[in-house]
């Protein structure tokens, strides 16, 4: 399918306007492809091939990301990593040459797609990376509640935000809520991505649109639930 034609497909599946989908399809591609390079970050200090012929990318039925293989040999590593030494293996100084490496990995993967979007809607180059960012910030933060640690997640995706300055300028800003003497962590959005222009969706918890204290309210009623 066409970038074209998938972006025609998100517009009719969700009934979005083209900026809408177009910015749809840069957040759940962005997810889709973080998601399992953060957990190998953070669960086994590597970072998998990123380059754009060793993802495969399978969709839903409502064209989000549903499976990614990384099938390229170009994994990172640190040194004592069992594959360290490996043929075509990088092997990296230390954590912070690792994050390095996811950063510029990321960006180099998604940069057709933000290009693609851009020749196809009205998005700005803010509204764009921003969608990248907040997506690598709701990646992290997924993780870090799979892995009970989302303070260790929240920490390594600023770490990696201020690597990949500024081209991810517009970032998510972490949202902590206290409740029964346990924080839990949150994000707000850098930027907004227009699903309240489709049909009976108002604005999302996380959208920096949304006030505070609203958003405060909904966090403390899902908490409820």
């Amino acid at each position: 399918m066409t970038g074209a034609a998938l972006l025609a497909a998100i517009a009719e599946r969700h009934q979005a306007p083209p900026d809408t989908a177009a910015s749809y399809l840069l957040g759940w591609s962005t997810l889709g492809v973080a998601t399992p390079a953060a957990a190998a970050l953070l669960t086994q200090r590597r970072v998998p091939d990123l380059s754009p012929a060793s993802v495969s990318v399978h969709l839903d039925d409502d064209y989000r990301v549903e499976r990614v293989t990384f099938g390229g040999p170009a994994t990172a590593v640190l040194p004592g990593d069992p594959l360290a030494g490996a043929a075509h293996v990088i092997t990296l100084a230390d954590h912070d040459a690792l994050r390095r490496h996811l950063a510029a990995a990321l960006l180099t993967h998604l940069a057709p797609l933000v290009e693609a979007v851009r020749q196809r809607s009205r998005l700005g180059p803010r509204v764009r990376w921003g969608r990248v960012a907040d997506s690598i910030g709701a990646a992290f933060l997924e993780v870090g509640h799979a892995i009970g640690d989302q303070q260790a997640a929240r920490a390594e995706a600023d770490a990696l935000f201020a690597v990949a300055a500024p081209v991810l300028r517009a970032r998510p800003a972490w949202v902590p809520i206290q409740r029964d003497g346990v924080c839990h962590l949150y994000l707000r959005r850098g930027v907004c991505c227009l699903a309240y222009k489709t049909p009976h969706h108002g604005y999302c918890t996380s959208c920096p649109c949304l006030a505070d204290a609203e958003r405060e309210h909904r966090l403390h009623d899902a908490l409820d639930g």
